[in-house]
This record gives C-alpha cells, sequence and structure tokens, in this order.
C-alpha cells in the first residue's frame, strides 16, 4: 500500500467510525433542532472537503504522513478512550438540550473537559497536515468555532445540576479542548474518577 492508499484509507476509517458512534451511541443524536442539523451539515461538509483534497492531492511525503497519521491516531485514542469511560452514562449530542446524565474525570477528562471535541478537531488537524494544503486549516478553524458554541452551552447546563460545584473546579484544572499547562486549581483528592447525581 503506497502513503495516498495509506493515508485516505486511515482518513475514511477514522470519520466512518466516528460517525457510526455519533448515530448510534449519544443521547439525543436522532432528534433533530436548527443547531444539531447546522453542525451536522458542517461536519459532513468539512470532512468531504478533507476527504476529496487527500484523494487528489499528490501523495505526502514521509514526514507529513507521519504527522498525518499520528494525529489520526490520536484522534482514535482520544474519542474511543473517552466513550470507554462514559460507558452506559452516554452523554448528549451537541446541541441537544439536556442536563448532563453523569461527570466523570477518569480518563482523556483528566486533562481537557470536552475530549470528544477534542478528538474531532484532531481529526479535522490530520486534514492539513497530510495534504500539505494549508487552506484546510479553515475546516478546523470553523469547527472548533461550532464546538466552542456547543461547549458552552454543555457548560451551562453542567451548572444546573447538582454537580455544578465540582465542575466548576474541575474547570480550573482541565483545559476546554487541549490540556492546561498551568491548572488554576489542584484538587486535594488524589484520583477523583467519578461524582454521581
Amino acid at each position: 500500500m503506497n502513503s495516498a492508499s495509506l493515508a485516505i484509507s486511515v482518513a475514511w476509517c477514522t470519520w466512518v467510525g466516528f460517525a457510526v458512534a455519533m448515530r448510534y451511541y449519544f443521547r439525543g443524536a436522532r432528534q433533530r433542532n436548527p443547531a444539531k442539523t447546522f453542525l451536522t451539515l458542517s461536519a459532513f461538509v468539512c470532512t468531504l472537503m478533507q476527504l476529496v483534497v487527500l484523494s487528489l492531492a499528490n501523495p505526502p511525503s514521509g514526514w507529513r504522513l507521519g504527522f498525518g497519521l499520528a494525529f489520526y491516531g490520536l484522534a482514535n485514542s482520544v474519542f474511543w478512550s473517552a466513550l470507554w469511560v462514559h460507558g452506559k452514562a452516554r452523554p448528549a449530542f451537541a446541541f441537544i438540550d439536556v442536563k448532563p446524565s453523569a461527570f466523570t474525570r477518569a480518563g482523556p477528562y483528566r486533562v481537557v473537559r470536552h475530549p470528544i471535541y477534542s478528538a474531532y478537531l484532531l481529526g479535522w488537524l490530520a486534514g492539513p497536515l497530510v495534504t500539505g494544503q494549508v487552506w484546510l486549516l479553515s475546516t478546523v478553524a470553523w469547527m472548533w468555532l461550532l464546538y466552542y458554541v456547543a461547549a458552552r452551552q454543555e457548560e451551562k447546563h453542567f451548572s444546573q445540576t447538582s454537580f455544578r460545584n465540582d465542575y466548576d473546579v474541575y474547570r480550573k484544572q482541565a483545559g476546554m479542548f487541549l490540556p492546561r499547562l498551568i491548572p488554576t486549581y489542584r484538587p486535594s483528592v488524589d484520583n477523583p474518577s467519578r461524582s454521581a447525581a
């Protein structure tokens, strides 16, 4: 398998895996509202753009292929480990107006508050890396903006639950999409893994 075929295969497997999980795992995945529809359509268009460019671009050089595959690998690792720690306490689909059913600090949630969105963004970052097409960063920026709005809405929902105080502390400890280099608060408990309502 040449480098182009490898990159295209890994990209397709990543996005198909994410799409299947989005459809069948998240609470409210079948509900419709304008914001969710807009997000889903935006994600589809951005992913399609990246896959088309990836198919038409020159085969990636060694370092571009390596970095791109590393980002796809990291995206998958973060995404699937985040779903794993949720288990049966499934998170809601973005822009679905429901309060969180659980609050976890396990797995990737130890360092980022929204690792599922981080995983998607890592997947979109892989496209520009593999293809060398800098303009594809516009797809990353657009999706970051939409996920930022969704994440702020979800954090507002956390403020309306019984674990709002714990979540306020957690927000000072973990970054939104990237780990905080210097947490503003260090919890006194060694390893708080889950708080229940």
